[in-house]
């Protein structure tokens, strides 16, 4: 996947296609109505005394498609083995120097994603948002090692920096952001002894520290503090009053040192104490950006390879929307020359093999590979002048929605949306299309979209005589534009520059198409109907925005939303809205509250709300049984109908399921259907030709085909 990445939320998407062909008509506001519903005394979920829900078994497994994503961490051992982690979780290994990677499958590595990793002697380390790992195997298998520290071991406090001390290691400890209450995350050092005790030092700084060493000096640095030394863990001395990030020390004691806000800065070893010189990108302005890694070439001291971002990874403080994001390598002798600088933000960098390449400061290392947004994993094989795509293998994308498209030109494919691009698999994820992967980003007409992709729908014909394909992006987006727009894919798979077309303006999310006519939820107010042949768009106007628009049983209906669009979890939180049926001339609520998702089949109606499962025999009926759900952070729901099953996902706890029959006796209880999940984090859930397909933060896509016992 490509693209500007950032983490967001959506639910499951139109799952068919269909419209009316008679002119819309603004519906009158005395017209919309519908019955009182007649609500149920609310129940409980019921416990095992209950009538016993049969098994449904399957294992899930990772779909070798939606390639990207958001990394933040990658490493090289000494013998050339990389590891490559997500900062969401997942961490992925290559042993042929990035062509291709496998992630790392355990049970236990469920959601686990790694800051930083240490060899010492045959042992390999690593700190994690789950405690601390090792392995003997050159990583590809990991132990946890239980620290003694209940707040290491349980993911409260996490592990960012670790740094060999002779035959010690050192690392440092975080508090979780979801620990702090906004206030800066407290910071601790420890040291694992030969003798594998774990000990707890003191420190002058103890905010957000991150630790670096080269005997006989250790590092401790501290945006909230500032750069220490010591050379025997218990006497420290500030060096450096900057708000540093994090410390490189080469072979000579010099240090290379990351800020926030103010640049890098080289600090040359003279006596006891360093001198300080200061790194700028000539011409370029200083924004509130993370200066996270100065380091100099392996083999030549005055070539520099940078990153920094906007994206914070344990710091409190994030520029996202208005820091510096780039990457780049440069000549130095007092100040940056030849320098070359890319787009996209960057956290890690690893060097590769022992091949040189000339420069204009010299030779200098040939390969290096640096973890960005969107783009996953950026190698260069030329010193650092131009950088390639290297990460196939790594699915990491961030899922926005997974759309069947069930006719139209693209029928029997499903078109993933996700926030690095999106991308369109054949048989039920088995292939992908190659040459689609639309970005996000300001460009149209060359593969790139402005604003979050979410709903794909495929007309009967090609819209213009060119697209087979309409996309709607919307809120949250960091791009103004937002739209539906027409895609040419064959264009795309030639590598043609006209292959996208705006046909409708504002921030759209789900649309179904029906007889020549496409209606798109605007997020904003009501439904815009856009004619396909005479492109010719109207408005079915409501006062309020309407992002959920579906066809069921070959009739329309839509939910309302009313609050902002706030970060990736609006659909989560939502509060306010309703649900109406709409026959082509006069809209009725069905439903007066919010939901999350909801689902007509045979006139029987499902609906998840933030805290509870709704059915109603009819859709239009008063009768309702509302059942309470465990207190979980509901994120979506699929229904397999025809086996009566209802499938429910979680932002932390993954998937569980119960029936439909269950729901109509007034009693549920949930059963996990995780097997083989490597993350609990689901975005959304779709079931489509047998398969309850996944989509994940981080992780891309998963499958599964549910069986009954």
């Amino acid at each position: 996947m490509r693209g500007v990445v950032y983490f967001i939320i959506v639910m499951l998407v139109a799952s068919s296609l269909g419209c009316v062909s008679e002119k819309i008509e603004k519906p009158d506001k005395k017209r919309i109505h519908g019955p009182k519903t007649k609500k149920i005394e609310e129940k409980r979920p019921v416990d095992s005394t209950r009538k016993r829900l049969g098994v449904v078994s399957g294992k899930w497994e990772q779909l070798n498609g939606m390639d990207g994503g958001d990394m933040h961490f990658i490493y090289s051992t000494r013998s050339g083995v990389l590891f490559v982690s997500h900062g969401f979780g997942g961490v992925w290994r290559s042993k042929n120097g990035g062509e291709s990677w496998e992630i790392i499958k355990q049970e236990d590595f469920t959601d686990v994603y790694f800051y930083d990793m240490e060899e010492i002697g045959e042992v390999l380390y690593a700190g994690s948002n789950k405690g601390l790992w090792y392995s003997l195997d050159e990583g590809e298998s990991w132990t946890k090692l239980k620290t003694g520290f209940p707040e290491i071991d349980d993911g409260t406090y996490h592990l960012v920096s670790l740094a060999k001390y002779k035959d010690e290691l050192f690392f440092t400890a975080v508090l979780d952001k979801k620990y702090r209450n906004g206030r800066p995350g407290d910071g601790r050092l420890f040291v694992l002894k030969r003798d594998k005790t774990i000990l707890e030092l003191e420190v002058p700084a103890n905010k957000e520290i991150t630790v670096s060493a080269k005997y006989p000096y250790l590092f401790i640095s501290s945006p909230y503090s500032g750069l220490f030394f010591s050379t025997d863990g218990k006497r420290w001395r500030k060096i450096l009053d900057k708000k540093t990030t994090n410390v490189f020390v080469d072979g000579k004691y010099n240090l290379y040192v990351g800020t926030i806000g103010d640049w890098w800065y080289i600090g040359r070893k003279i006596g006891n104490t360093w001198k300080w010189e200061q790194v700028k990108i000539p011409g370029r302005k200083n924004t509130n950006s993370i200066f996270y890694f100065l380091v100099p070439d392996p083999i030549n001291e005055n070539r520099l390879w940078f990153g920094c971002g906007g994206v914070s990874r344990f710091y409190s403080f994030s520029a996202k929307g208005f820091g510096n994001s780039f990457f780049g390598v440069g000549c130095w002798n007092g100040e940056l020359k030849d320098w070359k600088i890319h787009s996209n933000y960057a956290t890690s960098i690893a060097f590769y093999g022992d091949e040189k390449v000339k420069t204009s400061c010299g030779e200098a290392t040939k390969y290096a590979l640096v973890t960005v947004g969107g783009q996953a994993v950026q190698k260069t094989m030329d010193g650092g002048l131009n950088w390639s795509n290297s990460y196939e293998g790594v699915f990491g994308d961030t899922i926005n929605a997974i759309n069947p498209i069930k006719s139209g030109i693209l029928s029997g494919t499903i078109v993933v949306t996700a926030v690095s691009g999106t991308e369109i698999a054949f048989n039920n994820g088995e292939e992908w299309m190659k040459g689609i992967d639309l970005r996000l980003g300001k460009e149209v007409g060359g593969g790139k979209l402005p604003g979050y992709p979410w709903c794909a729908v495929s007309p009967e014909r090609r819209i213009e005589g060119k697209y087979d394909l309409l996309i709607s992006t919307g809120y949250p987006s960091p791009f103004r534009g937002d739209g539906v727009f027409g895609i040419d894919t064959s264009c795309l798979v030639r590598g043609g520059r006209n292959c996208v077309k705006k046909l409708i303006g504002g921030p759209h999310y789900e649309m179904v198409i029906s007889e020549g006519k496409l209606y798109a939820g605007n997020m904003d107010n009501g439904i815009d109907v856009l004619d396909l042949e005479t492109m010719e768009v109207s408005k079915i106007d409501f006062g309020s925005g309407v992002p959920l628009i579906r066809k069921f049983d070959g009739k329309l209906f839509f939910e309302t939303y009313e609050g902002k669009y706030l970060g990736d979890g609006w659909r989560w939180s939502g509060k306010k809205g309703k649900i109406y049926f709409y026959d082509g001339r006069v809209t009725k609520t069905i439903y007066e509250e919010y939901a999350i998702n909801f689902s007509v089949n045979n006139r029987e109606f499902i609906a998840l709300t933030p805290e509870s499962l709704v059915y109603k025999p009819d859709f239009l009926s008063e009768e309702e049984i509302r059942v309470k759900l465990p207190n979980k952070k509901y994120t979506d729901m699929a229904i397999a109908w025809e086996k009566g099953i209802i499938f429910l996902s979680t932002d932390g706890e993954g998937v569980f399921y119960t029936t439909i029959d269950e729901l109509k006796s007034g009693g549920v209880r949930l059963k996990e259907f995780n097997n083989g999940l490597l993350t609990l984090k689901i975005r959304n859930l779709v079931y489509e030709d047998g398969y309850l397909f996944a989509g994940t933060r981080g992780y891309s896509v998963w499958r599964v085909k549910p069986s009954q016992v």
